[in-house]
């Protein structure tokens, strides 16, 4: 599963889809739906795309400030 994630000083975004670009799409789709909300012009993230993750996630799996944590290893 994959995961895009953008974090402003107001909200933190994130979405998820099965391939990099679902997931952006995504997330892409969601700011749009956010400006409809908020009376935002749509286009307002674009200068925050180069601030934007994608990132594969494992499932059932815990993070720690976006990153696995490792499980311990058995004796």
């Amino acid at each position: 599963m994959i995961k895009a994630q953008l974090d402003t000083a107001s909200f933190y975004f994130e979405a998820y889809g099965a391939k990099p670009k679902q997931a952006f799409d995504a997330l892409i789709a969601g700011f749009e739906r956010h400006a409809e909300q908020y009376g935002l012009d749509k286009g307002w993230w674009r200068d925050s795309i180069g601030d934007i993750r994608v990132t594969s996630i494992e499932l059932n799996c815990a993070y720690r400030d976006n990153e696995l944590i490792q499980p311990m290893e058995k004796p």
